[in-house]
């Protein structure tokens, strides 16, 4: 996901991740409370090795949470992290 600043068509703007869930889902797995903690605990958190949380919101099927968005080298740096431990 890609927002414009100043809804300026073709211009720069910042990328973002979207991840989407279905409501049937969650609920059908009792992941509720877990998805209500991931959204505040991400929306709270300011580390360089967790996204931060920009934006929730929902359809009548789905959540979304739009998150910033990790390039291919932070995700390496992740890998090795967590083989780590």
């Amino acid at each position: 996901v890609r927002k414009i600043n100043g809804g300026v068509e073709g211009g720069q703007g910042r990328i973002f991740a979207l991840k989407a869930m279905s409501k049937t889902h969650i609920v059908g797995c009792g992941e509720v409370n877990g998805v209500r903690t991931e959204a505040r605990v991400l929306r709270k958190i300011r580390h360089p090795f967790i996204v931060r949380l920009h934006y929730a919101f929902q359809t009548d099927a789905k959540l979304y949470l739009v998150m910033d968005f990790v390039s291919t080298p932070r995700q390496g740096l992740l890998a090795r992290i967590e083989h780590t431990f």
